[in-house]
């Protein structure tokens, strides 16, 4: 049960390749008056509850041609930092606020490996200062000390089948990420989609990601035994007294705000993946509309709901 529900965009693509690999400044920009600078990380639109604002923005962001960083992997696990640390971001301090990344990405995050000229330089701290031009890629530890700190979770939305260029080594997104969230130490819950052409129940899987995060019944659905489990882990030393601290009396959860921050991955093989989410996001956000306070509905009868939906936004 929410009081209210705040969404937010964040994008990201690479770091800047002469800063990457060494060479050249490249003069490109990438839309939505973003340069260079700005490539590995961007906050595209802070937390808002001005859903119109918000699907008018996704559906800028799905129009705009992308440069992306020519090579994977990306600057993810740094976007996920910077989402976390950005002062812009108006995250609630408020223990009660349900705060949930999502990330949506197909790709590895940068390290040592793949960009020999970021590890001169000084590491991100983690506190809404560190840029993409003057930090290098962040440490797990980093990201695990803003994330606890900052009572977040994560839900990762990753495509099962890679279309990837010739000579690139195929990766597994589910267990790759699985992985880093496990590091991160925060609870979290792993969605896989068909592909990036086919977001499939994009909509539904959101939802139930937001439902595991407030520890809510999901109601059956065929589709998760095709995604051959959900990885779901949360910090083992979680109390009994922790889990229920956000029910009353009868067990029911007490009313929460949420936010809900997307960092999109931005590179041109992922139009066609936005361009189809903005058609989900009217569903997902009509679905999580059904969990505020003001409810009344059982899980099984919003989500029959749910289902029928038919999205009244004209998405372009």
């Amino acid at each position: 049960m929410f009081s209210h529900v705040e969404y937010g965009i964040t994008a990201f693509a690479d770091f800047p390749l002469h800063i990457k690999k060494g060479g050249e400044p490249q003069l490109v920009t990438l839309g939505l008056n973003i340069d260079d600078s700005s490539r590995c990380y961007d906050n595209i639109l802070p937390l808002t509850q001005d859903g119109d604002l918000f699907l008018e923005t996704l559906q800028q962001f799905a129009a705009t041609k992308w440069v992306n960083g020519f090579d994977p992997p990306e600057s993810s696990m740094t976007a996920l930092l910077y989402t976390a640390a950005d002062k812009e971001s108006n995250w609630d301090s408020s223990d009660k606020t349900t705060k949930i990344i999502i990330l949506i990405t197909d790709e590895d995050t940068v390290g040592k490996k793949d960009a020999p000229e970021l590890v001169s330089k000084p590491k991100p701290k983690g506190d809404g200062l560190d840029t993409c031009t003057d930090h290098s890629y962040p440490d797990i530890e980093t990201v695990r000390t803003v994330f606890q700190q900052n009572n977040l979770k994560l839900i990762g939305l990753f495509p099962r089948n890679l279309d990837r260029m010739k000579g690139w080594p195929k990766i597994n997104t589910k267990l790759l990420w699985e992985k880093y969230f496990t590091e991160i130490g925060v609870k979290y819950h792993i969605r896989r989609l068909k592909s990036v052409l086919d977001m499939g129940k994009v909509g539904i899987k959101i939802i139930q990601g937001v439902k595991v995060m407030r520890n809510m019944s999901i109601p059956d659905d065929k589709d998760s035994a095709e995604d051959e489990g959900d990885a779901v882990g949360e910090i083992k030393d979680a109390s009994k007294k922790d889990k229920m601290k956000d029910k009353d009396h009868k067990g029911i959860l007490k009313p929460t705000k949420l936010q809900i921050a997307f960092v999109i991955e931005r590179k041109s093989t992922f139009h066609a993946f936005i361009k189809s989410f903005v058609k989900k996001s009217t569903e997902m956000m009509d679905g999580i509309r059904k969990l505020t306070a003001n409810s009344k509905k059982r899980n099984r009868v919003w989500f029959r709901c749910f289902r029928r939906f038919r999205p009244s936004h004209k998405a372009g």
